[in-house]
């Protein structure tokens, strides 16, 4: 019998990446919950779409669709691709999880990634380095707030998604190269989110990607960036590169911190 999988959020290149991924195995994949201009329900190995409410903490219809899909289809597994809709699958996971296998990590270990102030804490309680940086709330008098760095700043989001817009609304990194910039960006963000604000580093991208279960890493391997943008950001141009011992150190423990 053909495995069938249900791939959650078709808007970035990671859901793009499944599709595909589980296509070549010859595993039936269906596809939900993604934008009216993504490109990947036109995937030769997208085998069926099922068109979802957008989700609102308020209204349970997005829940109710969903767990009508899982019932009438048995599938084999679910993956959500984003944290736009891993964030609602997670709160529901005790709902769902009567009717589907989902591909998700614990409660804690998701809050925890899903947080880059927390995931900060837990890198440093592990002795992993992580920049120099600040936590900047609402609360906070902006006059007041001790930015003892040099400029440029990374401004940074402690989530990409927050309530109630998490499916349609992503933060992104910022940069100020002034003191006024730093306003003006923390004015935009801190009504939405707390927001980090770290020291800027210079140096070649890398990126340690990692397969893992309860803690253990199954599959590891390593990406450097070949071209980085100019004003820093998302780098369009890639290469595997052999794994730095030092890194995957740091992805292990990691990995077994939030198993």
């Amino acid at each position: 019998m053909t495995r069938k999988v249900l791939i959650l959020g078709g808007e970035r290149r990671s859901g793009l990446a499944v599709v595909r991924s589980l296509g070549r195995k010859g595993i039936s994949v269906h596809l939900a919950w993604y934008p009216p201009d993504s490109i990947v329900p036109f995937s030769k190995y997208t085998a069926k779409t099922h068109v979802l409410p957008q989700y609102d903490p308020n209204d349970c219809s997005w829940l109710n669709a969903l767990t009508a899909v899982l019932e009438g289809e048995s599938f084999d597994l679910v993956v959500p691709t984003t944290d736009g809709v891993m964030l609602p699958i997670v709160r529901e996971r005790h709902s769902l999880e009567k009717v589907a296998k989902l591909a998700i990590p614990t409660d804690e270990a998701f809050f925890c990634a899903f947080n880059k102030s927390e995931t900060n804490r837990l890198a440093q309680r592990l002795g992993i380095p992580v920049p120099r940086q600040v936590l900047v709330s609402v609360k906070d008098n902006l006059a007041e707030i001790d930015i003892d760095m040099e400029f440029p700043l990374v401004v940074k989001p402690v989530s990409s998604v927050v309530d109630p817009d998490i499916s349609t609304t992503r933060l992104c990194v910022g940069y100020a190269y002034s003191k006024e910039q730093l306003f003006v960006n923390l004015k935009e963000l801190l009504p939405i989110t707390p927001v980090l604000v770290q020291k800027y580093f210079v140096g070649t991208g890398m990126g340690v990607e990692l397969l893992a279960e309860k803690g253990q890493i199954l599959c590891a391997f390593q990406h450097a960036r070949v071209h980085e943008p100019i004003y820093g950001g998302g780098s369009s141009y890639r290469k595997s590169v052999p794994l730095n011992p030092k890194l995957l150190g740091s992805a292990e423990k990691l990995m077994s911190a939030l198993q």
